[in-house]
């Protein structure tokens, strides 16, 4: 089952893969902290779903990050963040995330605060 957000999510997420960075409609310091931690979690979580060979170990991955976006949006629509807004978001996560990798740098959030959330 794939989470209807990051669906609509992926033919933009696929435009910043093809054309570079894109910058979100909404500001990073306007999204609610607890949205921010949580589309960053969803996105670890994606991506780990999708590198890991266990197919079990891989969809635990994937439903756990389709749970984290579902709380994710709920934040973001309490916030006033438009749908537009909020689908935009998941692919600019899903990016930050793989420069913070790339990068070596510390991590905005750890493994263990991203399990928590649940």
């Amino acid at each position: 089952m794939t989470n209807p957000v990051r669906h609509l999510a992926a033919p933009a997420f696929a435009l910043v893969l093809a054309f570079g960075s894109a910058a979100p409609a909404i500001a990073f310091n306007d999204i609610p902290d607890e949205a921010d931690f949580l589309l960053w979690c969803a996105s670890a979580f994606h991506l780990m779903g999708i590198v890991t060979e266990n197919n079990t170990e891989s969809e635990n991955f994937l439903i756990a990050s389709e749970v984290l976006l579902d709380m994710a949006a709920n934040e973001l629509i309490a916030a006033d963040i438009a749908e537009e807004e909020i689908i935009g978001l998941v692919g600019i996560y899903d990016e930050r995330l793989v420069a913070e990798f790339e990068a070596g740098a510390d991590l905005s959030y750890t493994a263990d605060e991203c399990l928590a959330a649940f």
